[in-house]
């Protein structure tokens, strides 16, 4: 999210979800959560993290669940994707939510992209269809 966690946020963060103090190497489960938890902060700044449970079933929710580390982004972010489209430099992290992993090189290949260009949301939606039929195929 482009900022730094305090060593006593990181303390708090871990002692909420269980992980030992001096715990070097967490599992993907409790990463991803460590990551949603980041997300959830963004979107919410001031407000009490919920429960471990309530926070794994928040993350189930379709819309996070291509999310790892590098492709978490907020709730606002994507609802604002969706809303009113993105730059083409963003259209990797957007396709990388859908669960699509694809390199700046391959839209380049695909079709006609620009990463100066702004994707409607209608667009996006061709991107993300394409995507899903290079996918299968």
């Amino acid at each position: 999210m482009g900022r730094e966690l305090s060593r006593n946020c990181w303390a708090a963060w871990k002692q909420f979800l269980g992980i030992a103090k001096y715990e070097r190497f967490v599992e993907e489960g409790k990463a991803s959560l460590l990551t949603y938890m980041a997300c959830w902060r963004h979107d919410h700044p001031t407000k009490k993290f919920p429960s471990v449970n309530r926070l794994y079933t928040m993350m189930k929710d379709w819309s996070r669940r291509a999310m790892s580390f590098e492709t978490a982004s907020s709730g606002k972010m994507w609802h604002q994707w969706q809303m009113r489209g993105c730059k083409g430099r963003d259209l990797v992290k957007y396709l990388a939510a859908y669960g699509y992993k694809v390199s700046v090189r391959t839209l380049y290949k695909w079709g006609d992209f620009s990463q100066r260009r702004h994707y409607s949301p209608s667009e996006l939606r061709k991107w993300k269809n394409l995507a899903s039929k290079k996918r299968a195929a």
